[in-house]
């Protein structure tokens, strides 16, 4: 017999071990369901159709089921004749390719563990190794699959259920019990118990990640702000050493002005009188005497005006203060201290006290790598 892939749609339920694993088609399941709940008798007995593995480990496919008809507990443990007709009659009709695998019991009412009838009647009717039973607990909603092993039945903690057409499945349930199957109404424990545990491990590791995320969200705030904080102060220092340098300029140009503006200017008090028609020739002559004389004083007085003027003008020209200039900065270097500053430009330490009057620094000690300095 050929090994059965593995189905391409499966599903876990519970913790699947080393052994060989149990891989049971849907409508298997379904079908243990609405036996549970057609049968009127304590329990519903029908066997378990599939594939045996041909090597150790190998999984173990279970595909189909056929009720076992006309049989009652209380008629012995070992099926008579006619109850393995009745099955064998089944098989031909729907799953000609399946072998016998074990025993499907479905139960109404909560029971610990397996009667030992029941196991009884497992391993005399379907011996060797690897048969599963399969006990479905209608009460309790659950599933629950044991492995042949050395003549004990072993539970198995997990198994797979796998979803494909299956038509002959299909085609039996809806002749026998009316039915395709139910698995999208139906909630197992196991699955439920599953989810909880996957939640359960899931949670923390997404709390961590919005942990995470919150954090970095935190520190990228919080490096906005701090840039936001040093551009603002930065424009604040330069703003504030711009309107220093502005006051200065305006203050010299004031006291500038003051100085061109107070010039001296003399005032010559003359009295002139319109000569007479009536004076004599001489007194004449002695008029313009004078009056040559008056002029020739007015144009020197007119000289020593405008040497006072150019005089005045060159005093006021060295008076000039250093910050009529164009304004002078110095970007600040690493290891730059403002004593090191004013000796690196004046041969100085003289002008530290200028340099941090006109920066508005409050601690000479105190500077930044990139910061600009207005010098005096």
């Amino acid at each position: 017999m050929e090994q059965q892939n593995l189905p391409k749609n499966i599903r876990q339920i519970g913790q699947a071990g080393r052994n060989p694993k149990i891989y049971i088609e849907d409508y298997v399941i379904t079908y243990a369901r609405k036996l549970a709940k057609q049968t009127t008798n304590r329990y519903g007995l029908a066997v378990l159709l599939g594939k045996l593995p041909q090597e150790e480990n190998q999984p173990i496919f279970v595909s189909g089921a056929v009720t076992i008809q006309n049989y009652q507990l209380e008629q012995g443990v070992i099926f008579s004749n006619e109850v393995w007709s009745g099955i064998y009659e089944q098989i031909r009709k729907y799953f000609m390719d399946l072998e016998v695998m074990g025993l499907v019991v479905t139960r109404n009412e909560s029971e610990e563990g397996i009667p030992d009838r029941l196991k009884r009647i497992h391993l005399e009717n379907f011996p060797g190794e690897n048969r599963i039973f399969f006990l479905y607990d209608g009460e309790e909603k659950e599933e629950n699959f044991y492995r042949t092993s050395k003549r004990q039945l072993v539970k198995q903690n997990g198994y797979y259920i796998y979803y494909e057409k299956n038509e002959s499945m299909q085609n039996y349930m809806v002749d026998t019990l009316g039915t395709e199957s139910e698995e999208k109404e139906y909630e197992d424990l196991a699955m439920e118990h599953v989810r909880n545990v996957i939640a359960s491990k899931t949670e923390p590791v997404e709390n961590k990640k919005m942990v995470h995320l919150m954090y970095a969200a935190s520190t990228a705030l919080a490096a906005v702000v701090l840039v936001i904080g040093t551009t603002m102060l930065n424009n604040y220092d330069k703003m504030n050493n711009m309107e220093q340098t502005l006051n200065h300029i305006s203050d010299d140009v004031t006291e500038l002005g003051k100085e061109d503006g107070n010039l001296l200017v003399e005032t010559l008090n003359g009295n002139l009188e319109k000569a007479s028609k009536k004076e004599n020739f001489p007194e004449k002559e002695e008029n313009e005497e004078d009056s040559k004389n008056d002029k020739k004083d007015f144009s020197n007085q007119k000289t020593d005006e405008k040497e006072h003027k150019k005089n005045k003008k060159i005093k006021t020209s060295e008076k000039k203060p250093a910050s009529a200039k164009p304004v002078k900065y110095y970007t600040v270097k690493k290891g730059d201290t403002l004593v090191t500053i004013s000796g690196k430009l004046y041969d100085s330490d003289e002008y530290v006290e200028a340099i941090q009057k006109m920066n508005g620094i409050e601690d000479k000690d105190v500077i930044y790598e990139g910061q600009k300095l207005l010098l005096p």
